[in-house]
């Protein structure tokens, strides 16, 4: 695993990497840039750093990466224009071992937000038609403060038919309750309903039904801002950390 931190603008990958085949550590770059390391072709130093040696760079956008998920054979990247670019990550690169065309974009009117974080999962609900789901968590740009905050969690059929212009601009649905960036999503099964959790600025952790749409709960997390979250295997325990 790669949890990737945001401190003051910048994007800082920490490395926890778990060797294990078929494992894809992901990290982002700043100038529009996801990288994809090869571990299993990279020299591991005594330090526990890992040295890429094949790598390939998915670029589209002059926009920066927020976060990152891997699925299958699929890579997602969140942006600081309210944009999450798919991409194949077995897709060959050009000579300058780059991918710069993605699979398809899911990004709705207002460029002014930020993707915090990208959650992806198939949702087999009985309440509702099974489907794979895209998860954003959203932040405002402040810098650009020109419209009221959204900040709320966007839920997407991945398997929409883009428009012309190769974008999904509706999602399915909207999760909105926090009163600050909403910096980590995580969905979890829990006794045959899925529920999303999303830890945020406001200092909270909430706990949403997603067939129904409504929040169930909220954890309060302390002073500090909840940065990642997990939920247990077993679903009865909640993890939070904060910044």
């Amino acid at each position: 695993a790669v949890p990737l931190v945001r401190r003051r603008g910048e994007l800082v990958v920490r490395g926890i990497w778990e060797l294990v085949r078929g494992d894809v550590p992901v990290g982002a770059h700043a100038r529009g840039r996801a990288t994809v390391v090869d571990l299993h072709a990279a020299h591991v130093s005594a330090a526990h750093q890992a040295t890429p040696w094949l790598e390939t760079t998915f670029r589209y956008t002059i926009f920066n990466p927020r976060h990152v998920f891997v699925s299958g054979d699929h890579l997602f990247v969140g942006y600081n224009n309210n944009t999450v670019h798919m991409w194949n990550i077995n897709d060959v690169p050009n000579n300058d071992g780059i991918v710069d065309t993605p699979l398809k974009t899911f990004r709705d009117y207002d460029i002014n937000l930020y993707v915090e974080s990208v959650f992806v999962m198939k949702i087999d609900d009985r309440w509702l038609p099974t489907r794979n789901c895209l998860f954003t968590g959203i932040g405002h740009n402040l810098i650009e403060n020109r419209y009221p905050p959204k900040n709320q969690v966007r839920m997407w059929d991945i398997d929409a038919e883009p428009k012309n212009n190769g974008i999904v601009d509706t999602p399915i649905k909207w999760f909105e309750g926090h009163s600050s960036h909403v910096n980590s999503v995580f969905v979890k099964k829990i006794d045959g309903s899925n529920y999303l959790f999303t830890g945020s600025d406001d200092k909270t952790v909430k706990m949403w039904d997603i067939a129904y749409g409504q929040e169930v709960q909220t954890f309060t997390a302390g002073r500090r801002q909840v940065w990642c979250i997990f939920v247990s295997e077993n679903g009865k325990y909640l993890f939070a950390g904060s910044y």
